[in-house]
C-alpha cells in the first residue's frame, strides 16, 4: 500500500447512507477472501447477514465505523455491549495491516468507553490473527448452518 493511502485513512462513525458501499465491501470480502473456505450454504448465509436492511439496523443501534481512505470505505468494525463485530477489510487491502488498524481503534474506544474485556467471534481465517492480538480461545462454536466461529475475549490494558 502507498504511503500517501495509509496517511489518508480516517475513522468515523458508520451513517445510515454507508450501508449499501459496506455491504458491497463485506459481499466481495467475503467472496474473494473467505470464499475458497466455505460451503456454498455458508456463503449465502454470510451474504444474506450482510445486505443494507440488515446493515442499517445494526448502525441504529451499534457503535459502527468505517476506515475511510481516498472517501472510499475500506474497513468496518462495530462494538456492542463489549462484543466486537464485523471487523471487514476490503479485499484489496487484506494482509496490509488494515485489521491491524481497526483492531487497535475498536479497543482503543472500548478502553475508552470503560469495557475491560470485549470478545468476538473470529472466522477459522483470522483465528491465528485474533490469538497474535492477545486474545483468548473461550470456544468452538457452530451454527445451524455449519459455519464454524471461534469465540474469543481479551483483556483490555
Amino acid at each position: 500500500m502507498e504511503n500517501g493511502v495509509r496517511s489518508k485513512m480516517k475513522f468515523r462513525k458508520a451513517k445510515i447512507g454507508d450501508a449499501k458501499e459496506i455491504s458491497i465491501l463485506r459481499k466481495n470480502t467475503i467472496k474473494k477472501v473467505n470464499g475458497w473456505n466455505l460451503k456454498k450454504e455458508e456463503i449465502i448465509y454470510l451474504m444474506n447477514r450482510n445486505n443494507p436492511k440488515i446493515i442499517m439496523e445494526k448502525i441504529k443501534k451499534r457503535d459502527m465505523f468505517c476506515l475511510i481512505s481516498n472517501k472510499k470505505i475500506i474497513g468496518t468494525v462495530d462494538l456492542h455491549d463489549g462484543e466486537i463485530g464485523s471487523v471487514y477489510v476490503h479485499y484489496k487491502f487484506v494482509r496490509k495491516g488494515i485489521g491491524t488498524k481497526i483492531m487497535d481503534f475498536i479497543e482503543d474506544y472500548a478502553k475508552k468507553k470503560g469495557i475491560k474485556v470485549v470478545h468476538l467471534k473470529s472466522a477459522k481465517q483470522a483465528k491465528s490473527f485474533y490469538l497474535k492480538r492477545g486474545y483468548k480461545l473461550i470456544k468452538k462454536i457452530k451454527n445451524d448452518k455449519g459455519l464454524v466461529n471461534f469465540y474469543m475475549e481479551k483483556k483490555l490494558k
